[in-house]
This record gives structure tokens, sequence and C-alpha cells, in this order.
């Protein structure tokens, strides 16, 4: 079995990667595949319902006799400094023997991102929290972090970040349109006036980032699901 486990503090989308991440490679090496901490499921920070919306598999019971296995952290010697996690492909993950539980970021493509229609089959979301209002070809959505972010030497970025991004997809179509979705509506309205500003539920934030066809995120920290992959 390879096995990962919810961590109360673990956002969603961070849980969601984790999720993916171990169960492909379940998948692959023809491993079962458990999830244990479903007490924390769905960041219970601010939910206590799990995820309510989607119908996950958590596979089977996850055995205490796991062998634990961390992620390699690329960036140990300068995340204090720069108060990240980096962490790239740990290629060690993609041949790990059976029976670990494996932690970390475990968000590299190269976990998932040859297989991502099984992905969007796994986290399909159920017909009555879906939704379409921001799935349009002139919509682009800025996911704009801010909060405990800003200021942070090595995940903040500036304005000209957005600018450029934004006049980059105005030459992709010339009748794109923006707004942000965002948990910090003051910051961002402050970098960009002109950009409408939205903060929404926690797991609206999620369909919001997942339904656009055309997505902009600052590098490193987009918690958006890998079941939408949009385009950027």
């Amino acid at each position: 079995m390879l096995a990962t486990e919810f961590l109360h503090g673990q956002g969603l989308g961070n849980q969601l990667f984790a999720y993916v991440t171990t169960r492909m490679l379940a998948h692959r090496l023809r491993y079962d595949f458990g999830i244990k901490g479903l007490q924390s499921a769905g960041d219970s920070r601010v939910n206590k319902k799990g995820f309510y919306f989607m119908n996950l598999d958590y596979g089977k019971e996850v055995p205490d006799n796991l062998t634990r296995y961390d992620e390699y952290r690329h960036g140990l010697h300068t995340d204090a400094y720069l108060k990240t996690d980096i962490r790239l492909t740990d290629k060690q993950l993609l041949s790990i023997p059976d029976n670990h539980i494996i932690y970390g970021n475990l968000q590299s493509e190269d976990y998932f991102g040859d297989n991502l229609d099984l992905v969007s089959d796994w986290l399909r979301v159920n017909d009555e929290h879906e939704h379409d209002d921001t799935n349009g070809k002139n919509i682009c959505v800025l996911n704009f972090r801010g909060g405990d972010m800003v200021g942070n030497a090595g995940a903040f970025v500036p304005a000209s970040y957005w600018n450029n991004a934004m006049e980059r997809m105005s030459e992709y179509n010339p009748n794109m349109e923006y707004c942000i979705v965002t948990d910090d509506i003051k910051t961002a309205n402050r970098m960009l006036p002109d950009i409408p500003a939205y903060h929404v539920m926690w797991y609206g934030t999620m369909w919001q980032l997942r339904m656009p066809e055309t997505l902009s995120a600052p590098p490193l920290l987009s918690p958006a699901s890998p079941s939408g992959h949009p385009k950027t």
C-alpha cells in the first residue's frame, strides 16, 4: 500500500495534490492506496464537513506499520530565509517500494501530469455543486494570493508580474476580460485597482479557478486543483 495523511492546517488544494499524487503513484506501481487523517479532510480549519462536494475514493484502511517517507526538500537551505517550502520532483517517489506513507508538498506534475483525464475522473464534483459562470473563452481569472504571503521574499510577486501576464493574455485574446479571486481583497485592490476582486467561500474559490479556460497564478503558489489543468 501507498498512503498519505491529511493534516490539520493543510489547505484544500494541498490536500488534493497529496491525494492525487499518492493515488496516481499507487496506480502506476500497482499498489493499493489509502488516506489517513480524514478528520482533517477539506481543510478542517474552516470546514468540518470534509470533501462533501465530491465523492472521493479514500482507498483502503491505512495500517499503522507503514514506513514513513518524506519528499525531498530542494530549498531546505534557503526556505527559512525566504519563508517558503520548495520541493520539486523527488525521483525516488516515482519508484517508491510498497508499504510506505508519504509526506510533503507532492505537487510536481511529474507525479500525475501524464494522466490528467484520470485525475479529472477522480476529482469529479457532485452535480449540485457544479457551476459554469466562469467558464468562458474571454474570462481570465487572476489567482491572487495575499494574506500571509504579503512581503514574502520568495513568493509574493509584484504588480508588474500581473500586468505582464494580462498583457500577454490580451495578445492571445484581444477580447479578454479579467477578474481576481483572492484571499486578500484589500491588497489586490491596492496593487491592481482596475481589476475587480472577489473573495468567495473556501470551496467556491476552487471552482472559480477550476472552470475558466485561462488562469494566471503566481509561480509555486497556485492552489488550483489538478482537476482543472487550465491553459495559461
